[in-house]
């Protein structure tokens, strides 16, 4: 037990990067700051740190000229650098019973510019990598940022009725964002007026029929555009959602300020009217019918009170686009996503172009299609765009951009020319990686022909490198300018190799131009006293999604799990993201047959043909989350399996229909009809065709010691009673298991320091004792 808690210890004392981002650029020195999260086991708490480095640009070499001597504790994440780096903000939350106060700070080099308070304005601010950061204006005067909207309501007791908003909606039911936003309901536009030292909400804005995100400003500055996504008879979750319609949208933010300055002043006008009205009748009359003239003039524009919100897209379309970036030269605007209608939560996206000019804000331009999907039988070195979004200032130059990219396994530096429309992968080799190890890649900020990214594998934790690239995307030069500590021999010694595994068909299958999958072996090389090799307890570990997949990117859960001397079987199973849009298409209706077949497969093949020698068949034990638990369900049966640890599981997708906050996941992944996939209420046989493809029809034949973590606020597989389901009837049938229930958690049983303190030394313990 010792060193189960004492290896989580020494793995856990690993900082996690973050962000990175750059601070200031010119033609000797790049700024960098490097945000790093660690956890505080003593005060149960994650801690947050900063470090900033200075590298001198040097003709041949780099180097780290300056930096911080020790990391510097700071109390917010919430930090924005300004275009020209001369200005950064701060956001402090205040925490005020169930109030909503934030301060804004503005500071230089060395001051304080300002200090704005916005209390009870808005909710929670959403400043993650879906809804976008804090964008600057190019006069760096004006912040906007995506926050909830506070909808104001009282019950039918108050003694005053004025601005109290809904009387008696308090209590009013209303459809969340589902999983990871389970209490943001409306998000909508706000602005830091800096030169006001003011925080305000755009309005009117059609809260009703859009919620809008990531927001990028016209290299002009006369206004700015988002993504609006539509807001139908019925919410359904958003995390992991790329498929949610939506469009872009254009706001005329130079036309609102002047509307909103000419109405202060009208409004003062009629206050200095209103006081003069008693000295004179003739000029109160006068006043009157200019009074008249101005209300006609104000209802006259209320009759298109969105005057300033223009739609970009033809209104017909169903659309999913994300991730708006402009050329440097504002010529173009590029983004991501899907221009139909897609039914599948996440699939292989394509790349659009809009040129940009003042007729685009007159009449409809068509999009261009720069790169189509992707499929098995025309890839060859790239499979699809697979990420959440382009990093900030994707731009090396006008014509190309560069982006992280999920190659199959492995996150790979990906650069794109929109004229020629060639892509290249960025080739490291020789350069970074100085074996034939691969290394994963995450790219946080472009700028003049420098990436800064963060650098890892399963068996590396993090660094970040600044690579300058030239402009045909050749790597030049790069310099490692923080080094995460490792001293764990087992992560030190641990292999990592991709291997493919064939897939044989019985009949004419649609999709049986799909040869293989990948698998991830991680195999622990600690050797005895004798220096002899012994075959390892070996985990089957199974990602969820259905269309996500594990790439080699370093996480602590599979550090940990090295260090206690296992080897580990990644699959990215068919429905996996990375290989193609028909690896994903081949999936549904067939969930539970052909993912379930493959994660069989990636187990037997290891044993057979890359560590028979390894891999101690008789300790073989399945970690699953979401329909990783699913599959891991399923295969809890087989023979070679001797113990089973399930994360918030889909066990019964009949039961969890009606309640996951992807309702639409449930039934088209079974293979029910498109059409019917949005009826609140299955029918008998929707209801009988989901039990089929649900592993609760094999209960009785579970046999095996079974863990089970749930986190009691998960709103997509709704895992409490999706997992109470598997454990009732395990414990009436005198079958080994336990059950971990975590209050505050949602569905990624990360929420919470509880969560993240407790689940890994339990699972540790369960493996050591059962397997």
């Amino acid at each position: 037990m010792n060193e189960i808690i004492n290896n989580f210890k020494e793995i856990i004392s690993i900082p996690t990067i973050i962000n990175s981002y750059f601070t200031g650029f010119d033609d000797e020195t790049i700024n960098v700051s490097i945000t790093l999260s660690q956890t505080d086991i003593e005060n149960k708490k994650n801690k947050f740190y900063q470090i900033d480095k200075s590298i001198l640009i040097g003709e041949s070499k780099d180097k780290v000229i300056g930096h911080s001597p020790l990391p510097i504790e700071i109390t917010t994440t919430n930090i924005s650098i300004s275009n020209s780096f001369s200005k950064k903000l701060i956001v402090k939350e205040i925490i005020n019973n169930s109030e909503f106060e934030y301060q804004f700070d503005i500071i230089d080099n060395c001051n304080l510019l300002t200090s704005i308070k916005s209390k009870d304005i808005h909710k929670k601010i959403l400043n993650d990598e879906w809804f976008g950061g804090f964008s600057w204006s190019p006069c760096e005067n004006y912040i906007a940022y995506i926050a909830d909207n506070k909808i104001k309501t009282t019950s039918f007791f108050e003694k005053e009725f004025k601005d109290k908003g809904n009387i008696g909606d308090q209590f009013l039911y209303r459809e969340s964002l589902g999983e990871t936003y389970s209490n943001v309901y409306n998000p909508t536009i706000f602005i830091i007026d800096l030169i006001k030292e003011s925080v305000y909400q755009i309005e009117p804005f059609p809260i009703d029929s859009i919620m809008a995100g990531q927001i990028v400003w016209e290299p002009n500055g006369n206004g700015f555009l988002f993504i609006g996504w539509e807001i139908g008879k019925r919410v359904y979750g958003m995390r992991l959602c790329y498929n949610r319609i939506n469009s872009i949208y254009h706001f005329n933010f130079k036309n609102y300020l002047l509307e909103k300055k000419n109405n202060n002043n009208n409004n003062n006008n009629n206050n200095n009217n209103n006081n003069n009205n008693n000295n004179n009748n003739n000029n109160n009359n006068n006043n009157n019918n200019n009074n008249n003239n101005k209300n006609k003039n104000n209802n006259n524009n209320s009759n298109n009170k969105y005057l300033y919100i223009k739609n970009l897209i033809n209104s017909n379309k169903k659309v999913s686009f994300r991730s708006l970036r402009f050329s440097p030269d504002g010529n173009n605007v590029i983004f991501m996503g899907f221009d139909e209608l897609i039914y599948n939560h996440n699939s292989c996206s394509k790349l659009f172009l809009l040129p940009w000019s003042k007729e685009i804000l007159e009449r409809e331009r068509e999009f261009e299609i720069l790169m189509d999907y992707k499929f098995s039988d025309d890839i060859e070195s790239f499979y699809g765009i697979y990420c959440i979004g382009f990093p900030k200032g994707a731009f090396v130059n006008n014509e190309t951009i560069v982006f992280s990219n999920s190659v199959g396994s492995i996150n790979k530096m990906i650069s794109f020319n929109i004229n020629t429309k060639k892509i290249k992968i960025i080739q490291t080799k020789g350069v970074i990686e100085c074996n034939d190890d691969p290394l994963n890649y995450h790219i946080y900020s472009v700028k003049n022909g420098m990436i800064l990214a963060r650098v890892s594998s399963i068996n590396k934790p993090p660094s970040i490198y600044l690579i300058k690239i030239d402009n045909n995307s050749n790597v030049i030069k790069s310099i490692e300018i923080y080094k995460s500590p490792i001293k764990n021999k087992n992560l030190i010694t641990t292999n990592i190799s991709i291997h493919n595994v064939p897939i044989s068909y019985n009949n004419n299958d649609k999709f049986s131009n799909i040869k293989s999958f990948e698998l991830i072996y991680v195999k622990n090389n600690n050797k005895n006293e004798n220096i002899i090799e012994i075959k390892r307890p070996t985990i089957l570990f199974i990602h969820g999604g259905p269309h996500m997949n594990i790439t080699l990117e370093y996480t602590y859960q599979f550090a940990y799990l090295q260090s206690l001397g296992y080897n580990l079987i990644i699959p990215n199973y068919r429905g996996s993201s990375g290989y193609g849009k028909d690896f994903i298409d081949c999936l549904p209706g067939k969930i539970g047959k052909i993912d379930k077949d493959d994660c069989l497969s990636s187990l037997k093949y290891s044993i057979q043909f890359i560590d028979n020698q390894g891999i101690d068949i008789n300790r073989i034990s399945i970690i699953g989350g979401s329909h990783g638990g699913y599959l891991a369900t399923y295969l809890s049966i087989e023979p070679l399996v001797k113990t089973v640890i399930l994360r918030n599981p889909v066990i019964d997708i009949g039961s969890s229909v009606t309640l996951s906050d992807i309702q639409d996941w449930c039934m088209y992944k079974c293979g029910i009809d498109s059409n019917n996939i949005y009826n609140s209420l299955p029918t008998l046989k929707e209801l009988e065709t989901m039990r089929n493809c649900s592993p609760s029809i094999l209960f009785n034949q579970i046999n095996i010691p079974i863990l089970l973590l749930l986190g009691e606020k998960d709103k997509r597989v709704c895992g409490k009673s999706q997992g109470l389901l598997l454990y009732n009837n395990l414990i009436e049938r005198d079958i080994k298991t336990k059950c971990l229930m975590y209050l505050n958690d949602g569905h990624s049983l990360d929420d919470t320091i509880d969560s993240k303190l407790d689940q890994w030394i339990n699972i540790a313990k369960w493996l050591n004792e059962n397997c």
